[in-house]
């Protein structure tokens, strides 16, 4: 007899695989914005000499932001081994293609599969994930203003947003009124208490050195990754500056977060295909230099985590009893 875990296995895998066609169909629907030939004859033009490179750059990314959730981790008094620090980090990213990349609280669920840690303590560490992110990508895009005359407001209005949520965070007599007025009815006594836990954590998270620090290594993480891009332009010989493949990059990337579709599926391509196109670049090239740098991003890190997520499966979602039973 299946447990709770398989059901939770099996619901992850569904999620997974749903995530995955979301992808494909978003692909194909830009592939048929132009000729599938001439994508074709684009591709087979690409310097291949450069994927290495490129790909490098992008997991060393991933392993700049995975420096970012140890830092996290041991903000709230979380220290377990290393491997398996890195296994669940990487998992995480198999759930890239979520709403606001909320699948990836799977990082939470496997703490508590494997560590025994509440997810009500470890939930907030995925949150200040993104929120650090999104600072960075905001620091990134207002490096690349300058070529572009549009997007200003935009970067400044989500700062004022997301500086005002550490503020609230921050405001602990407020929230703690919240808290008690929230005990005074039984039926939200134990929702009360589950949030508290979650409150001590965000407010150690969300402090200002923290943030700080963590913003700093997103920021270096992110650099990488819009270089990834850099050297997928070039690949395709376009000759874009650092500053403009820093731009397109990193203001793509804040519009698909805050569309909060599935890994900004649709947003992210259309503003990425957009920007290049608003710089000169033919529609052809441009879908081929978005598609290849979803890839060496996004997709990179998606395919890496689901086969860290299939080969860990057992151990992280079955019991011993259901493991024999299997």
């Amino acid at each position: 007899m299946m447990g709770l875990s398989t059901m939770n296995a099996s619901y992850i895998k569904h999620k997974l695989w749903i995530s995955l066609l979301l992808g494909l169909l978003t692909l194909i629907a830009f592939g048929l914005w132009t000729d599938f030939k001439v994508l074709q004859r684009i591709f087979t033009r690409f310097e291949w000499n450069y994927l290495p490179l490129i790909f490098s750059l992008t997991f060393l990314g991933y392993l700049l932001r995975f420096l970012k959730w140890e830092v996290f981790l041991r903000t709230i008094g979380i220290r377990i081994s290393i491997k398996n620090s890195l296994m669940i980090f990487i998992s995480g990213m198999s759930m890239a293609i979520t709403p606001g990349k909320a699948g990836e609280f799977l990082k939470s669920f496997l703490l508590k599969s494997s560590e025994k840690v509440d997810i009500a303590r470890t939930a907030p560490v995925v949150f200040s994930e993104r929120l650090t992110d999104l600072l960075a990508m905001i620091i990134l895009a207002a490096w690349g203003i300058t070529r572009f005359s549009n997007g200003g407001w935009f970067l400044v209005i989500t700062s004022l947003i997301l500086v005002s949520a550490v503020f609230l965070v921050q405001n602990k007599r407020l929230v703690q009124s919240i808290f008690i007025k929230f005990k005074k009815y039984p039926v939200m006594s134990w929702i009360s208490g589950r949030l508290e836990v979650l409150y001590e954590s965000s407010n150690k998270l969300l402090r200002f050195k923290t943030i700080l620090y963590a913003t700093m290594i997103s920021t270096v993480s992110w650099f990488l990754e819009c270089l990834s891009f850099y050297f997928v332009l070039r690949g395709l010989d376009l000759n874009q500056s650092v500053l403009e493949a820093v731009f397109v990059f990193s203001f793509s990337s804040i519009a698909g977060a805050l569309s909060m579709l599935p890994g900004g599926l649709g947003v992210t391509e259309a503003s990425m295909t957009g920007l290049m196109i608003g710089l000169g670049i033919d529609h052809s090239k441009a879908i081929a230099a978005m598609v290849m740098g979803r890839f060496a991003t996004l997709w990179f890190g998606v395919i890496l985590g689901s086969a860290v997520l299939l080969i860990n499966f057992k151990r992280w979602f079955y019991t011993e009893t259901e493991k024999q039973i299997k």
